[in-house]
């Protein structure tokens, strides 16, 4: 299985925005097989997201349609086994 996340990302456990309030991490996990166009059709939507604190996780399952190598959705592979 591989892990890719988006590489615009910045990713800490808690943020603290300007009204002095802490919002939570919230992680998005996508789990892919062969959906190179299920995820250039709605994946941009998911990283445009407003919120803070976000980390989002696109969980690739041996993909033989080069899911996550489309330069269109900027992923970077961070851990593979």
């Amino acid at each position: 299985m591989k892990y890719v996340c988006n590489d615009m990302m910045n990713i800490t456990n808690t943020e603290t925005i300007a009204d002095k309030t802490t919002v939570p991490l919230v992680a998005v996990v996508i789990l892919n097989w062969n959906g190179k166009s299920f995820l250039q059709q709605f994946l941009p939507s998911v990283l445009s997201s407003t919120y803070k604190n976000i980390q989002i996780i696109v969980a690739d399952n041996a993909s033989n349609d080069d899911s996550i190598h489309t330069p269109s959705l900027k992923l970077k592979l961070v851990e593979k086994s």
